[in-house]
């Protein structure tokens, strides 16, 4: 090796690290924020797990709001707090490490698995088109890119078309955290199939298994998908079979956990969030055309000039067939989320299809090729600076989290309140508690997601409105908005349904204006917000702890 291929060999992996470092920290040094948070998701939910952990066991999650088990898996969330903990860093920036830790992985798994395939330099490049590019998410490389350039942003109004529209591969905790586990396991598995041997068998196998501690939607796929590649390649059936054995073998603890917890906890947690919810079979059908037309062409190409990347078409061909499983099993699981499964599989039989396309031209035409793919990824990156630019500034989330957390954060600096209880009132406000005194939220999405029943969260959004002041007609015109809004569960799709949930929550509200007391000591209701200026009067029993620019904070003293 001469001196010139040598220092590509050494700055390719490093450019390309430090080009995905940069893209998933991106919000943070456009803010200049180091606790920017883009969302609700992150908000009440991944800052609260994490914060969770951080305090009190950072080597496990737990639910936040109810502070007994979780459904997330800790193998790709815990390493992040580890290392804020470590760096003495505080729970607020969990989420830059994670970015980060995100940022790294991705570009490592990237250039891994490109780098099994070409030279340092179009590795570099293609791994750096791959992590610019937003169309990763669901192979539509370039084609979804130039949609984001042509049409306009939302209108700042619109929360549902304007919320998480950053570049989708750099949301955290999917896939920012969960990708590099999913490219780590095509990495083991064309390995595989290049040089079948008991050992590369065994390695693919705990990638493929690990999947099952990770992600949901990424372990189905990679299951359906070597399945699927087994009937088609028979001529490498057994190498399939061989990842599938030791996949299943390491996955099997997950799966019993997984059965436990949900025999444990019930369904009500999973109906309402559109999990296992039982729909129409042809209602909610998920039919991405372009990402179609693309499979179908690489399959064409598989057949007649890739045979050995049979197997990663059945990847992408099980995610895009599991995006609409519920054709077959009548049950919504929020499918898009097999969207993280496919993009990568298909992006990168892309990449290969490209360049196999490219090294079949004249030779003075494929001379030019390091040349333009230079020019077109530094188009493609300037490009996604410029819409990430646009779409941090411009969401309609971002621009009301952002300053709620920088009001809450300054508020609250020095303020001494009960800890290890709950918090309850404004539901921002209840978010940020959770993060910042280690406080367990009682409503608001945080309750949402927890693996509670139906009847625990419906006392709790009851007993959280009685808290606020509100009167019963009040609570009752809430809820019929809220319930009118929701997107999830059957309320999100009957009439009926929302009929018949307001009545349980009227029913609840009832209940808990009969003996507050009681249902206050039993969530262990410790401090209570209220916006400023409220017209409610004083809780009786409660302390005034602080009356701040946007929050009068309440204690209650045992």
């Amino acid at each position: 090796m001469n001196a010139k291929r040598w220092l590509v060999a050494c700055l390719a992996p490093v450019a390309v690290v430090a080009f995905g470092v940069c893209l998933a920290a991106l919000p943070h040094w456009r803010s200049n924020d180091p606790v920017w948070v883009a969302n609700y998701d992150e908000l009440a939910f991944y800052m609260p797990v994490a914060a969770t952990a951080y305090r009190n066991h950072p080597g496990s999650l737990a639910d936040p709001a109810t502070g007994g088990p979780t459904y997330y898996q800790p193998l790709p969330t815990v390493p992040g707090i580890l290392v804020a903990k470590a760096l003495g860093l505080g729970p607020w920036h969990i989420g830059l490490v994670w970015r980060i830790l995100g940022g790294l992985g991705v570009a490592i798994g990237w250039y891994v698995l490109l780098r099994l395939r070409f030279a340092p330099f179009p590795a570099a490049i293609a791994a750096c088109l791959l992590m610019a590019d937003p169309g990763v998410l669901n192979g539509q490389l370039g084609y979804t890119l130039g949609k984001t350039w042509v049409r306009p942003l939302p209108p700042t109004t619109d929360t549902e078309a304007s919320a998480n529209k950053l570049p989708p591969q750099w949301r955290i905790l999917n896939p920012s955290v969960t990708w590099p586990w999913w490219l780590a396991f095509f990495a083991a598995t064309t390995r595989a199939v290049a040089v079948p041997n008991r050992g590369r068998i065994f390695i693919a196998g705990v990638a493929c298994g690990l999947l099952f501690h990770v992600y949901f939607y990424f372990w189905t796929t990679a299951v359906a998908g070597l399945l699927l590649a087994a009937v088609l390649d028979r001529q490498r059936w057994r190498v399939y079979a061989g990842i599938l054995t030791v996949g299943l073998g390491i996955g099997s603890p997950a799966l019993i956990a997984a059965t436990q917890f949900r025999a444990e906890h019930g369904s009500d947690w999973l109906l309402r969030t559109d999990k296992f919810l039982p729909v129409g079979r042809f209602d909610e059908l998920l039919i991405p055309r372009v990402s179609v037309l693309i499979l179908l062409a690489t399959w064409a190409w598989v057949y007649w000039r890739g045979r050995e990347w049979v197997w990663l078409a059945s990847i992408a061909t099980a995610a895009l067939l599991l995006l609409n499983q519920t054709a077959v099993t009548g049950l919504q699981i929020e499918n898009f989320h097999w969207n993280l499964a496919l993009g990568p599989a298909l992006s990168f039989l892309v990449i290969l299809l490209v360049s196999d396309t490219w090294g079949r031209l004249p030779q003075r035409l494929a001379r030019l090729g390091p040349a333009l793919a230079t020019v077109f990824i530094c188009t493609v990156a300037a490009g996604n600076l410029v819409h990430t630019f646009r779409v941090v500034d411009a969401t309609t989330e971002n621009p009301h989290v952002q300053p709620m957390v920088i009001a809450f954060r300054s508020q609250t600096a020095g303020l001494n309140v009960p800890t290890h209880g709950t918090v309850a009132g404004d539901p921002d406000f209840q978010y940020a508690a959770a993060v910042e005194f280690d406080l367990r939220p009682l409503s608001g999405y945080t309750a949402v997601l927890s693996p509670m029943t139906d009847a625990e969260l419906d006392t709790r959004i009851a007993l959280n409105s009685f808290l606020l002041g509100r009167s019963r007609e009040q609570f009752r015109d809430d809820e019929t908005a809220v319930l009118r809004a929701t997107r999830w569960g059957l309320e999100a799709r009957s009439a009926e349904a929302r009929t018949a949930k307001l009545a349980v929550r009227l029913a609840a509200w009832d209940a808990v204006t009969q003996n507050p007391v009681d249902i206050v000591e039993r969530f262990d209701v410790r401090v209570l917000a209220r916006l400023s200026g409220s017209p409610e009067p004083a809780p009786l029993g409660w302390v005034l702890a602080q009356s701040g620019p946007r929050w009068d904070v309440w204690t209650r003293p045992r």
